[in-house]
C-alpha cells in the first residue's frame, strides 16, 4: 500500500507511485519464490530420507533455481525502490527551488 505523508507539499508524482508499486509486486514476487524454494528443499530431504537421491538431487536443484529467481525478484525490487527514493528527492528539489 503506497502511503503519501500529509506534511509534503506537493501532488503525488506518478513516476514516483509506480516506482513503489512496482518494488511492492516484486517483493511479492521473491516472496512467492522463496516460500517454492523451501517447499523443494522440504521435498528434496524427504526423497533423501526415502533414498531416491535421484528425486532428491532434482528437488535440491529445482529449490536452487526458485531461490536464485528470488534474489533476481528481490534485487528488481531494490532498483525500483531506489527509483523510487530518487524519483521523491527529484520532486522535493524541484518544490524547494524558488
Amino acid at each position: 500500500m503506497i502511503h503519501q505523508d500529509p506534511s509534503h507539499s506537493h501532488p503525488p508524482d506518478q513516476n514516483h507511485a509506480q516506482y513503489q508499486s512496482a518494488a511492492q509486486h516484486f517483493h511479492g514476487k521473491a516472496a512467492n519464490h522463496h516460500e517454492q524454494a523451501m517447499k523443494s528443499h522440504l521435498e528434496a530431504a524427504r526423497m533423501r530420507d526415502l533414498d531416491n537421491h535421484e528425486a532428491s538431487a532434482t528437488h535440491a536443484l529445482v529449490a536452487h533455481v526458485h531461490a536464485l529467481v528470488a534474489h533476481v525478484h528481490a534485487l528488481k525490487a531494490l532498483q525500483n525502490s531506489e527509483d523510487a527514493i530518487n524519483e521523491h528527492a527529484n520532486i522535493q528539489s524541484a518544490v524547494q527551488r524558488p
